[in-house]
């Protein structure tokens, strides 16, 4: 699912929400963690990221979409689901 993602380079701080970037965007994030969860995560850009860096220290974003639904599709085919 790598063929709509979109450059880091393309968006911007929103002015109006520092919780958003414009365009909007969804990623998708690896973390690493010995609990039985699963690998890949997915969310809003860069909200969720913060959560996933608090609850389990430092991720690798492996993608970014303008789309939620790609971002979903991605982290399910990521963790075999």
């Amino acid at each position: 699912m790598k063929n709509n993602q979109v450059d880091p380079k393309e968006l911007k701080d929103n002015p109006g929400n520092k919780d958003w970037t414009e365009p909007r965007s969804w990623g998708v994030w690896e973390v690493s963690t010995t609990k039985p969860t699963r690998k890949y995560h997915e969310g809003n850009n860069p909200v969720r990221e913060r959560e996933l860096i608090r609850d389990y220290g430092p991720v690798n974003r492996v993608a970014l979409y303008l789309d939620k639904a790609s971002a979903v599709e991605y982290a399910k085919e990521l963790n075999n689901e």
